[in-house]
């Protein structure tokens, strides 16, 4: 039996849009996240999916085990999910391609997606204010290329442009690259609207 407080009701069970909850932890805001999960996924009279979004895997995985407790595995059918923010923006990364929107070097439709680049020919310690720092972007023709960046703190990462592209062009890709791509992404406005549209369609 879960015992909730009267804010804690009210937050599980608003109406409203926005909802920002601020407390301890061990408060229970993961109780409340996996109720308004829960409150929002057997809402009639919206077929979208509730996606449910977490910083990283094992923040997914607590909150996930909390919904389908509560709510039973059903609650976690296509399309309602449980994920981080980065799977999202891999699916985001992987419809463009496959919708021929941007293009991946290679012409990789599929990509592998890591957390580094830590093991690849080119991975390597760079030396702030002297190495210059590879990072995936667009160009105007919307194909996805390495540029650069002086590196500014120590840091770890592919300095050398043949050696980026080269990972690039394997269809490999570690997580920052991809939220690179994908701020460059946003900064096309016509783009900036194809997935907020895509997300409003599918996402309640």
């Amino acid at each position: 039996m879960i015992h909730l407080t009267d804010e804690q009701v009210l937050a599980a069970a608003s109406e409203d849009r926005l909802v920002d909850i601020v407390s301890a932890p061990g408060s229970g805001k993961t109780t409340v996240a996996a109720e308004r999960f829960g409150f929002h996924r057997y809402q009639r009279g919206d077929d979208r999916g509730v996606l449910g979004l977490t910083f990283n895997r094992a923040a997914a995985r607590e909150l996930a085990q909390r919904v389908t407790s509560r709510w039973g595995e059903s609650c976690l059918v296509y399309p309602h999910r449980i994920a981080t923010f980065d799977h999202v923006y891999v699916d985001l990364i992987h419809r463009l391609i496959r919708e021929k929107i941007i293009s991946w070097p290679g012409s990789h439709e599929r990509l592998d997606v890591r957390d580094d680049y830590r093991g690849l020919d080119g991975f390597t310690y760079l030396v702030p204010d002297r190495n210059w720092r590879r990072y995936a972007s667009l160009n105007s023709k919307r194909q996805v290329v390495s540029l650069s960046r002086m590196v500014t703190k120590p840091a770890r990462g592919v300095g050398a442009k043949a050696k980026h592209q080269s990972i690039l062009g394997q269809g490999i890709v570690d997580h920052e690259d991809v939220r690179h791509v994908l701020r460059a992404v946003l900064e096309d406005v016509d783009l900036r609207a194809l997935i907020s549209d895509s997300l409003r369609v599918r996402v309640g």
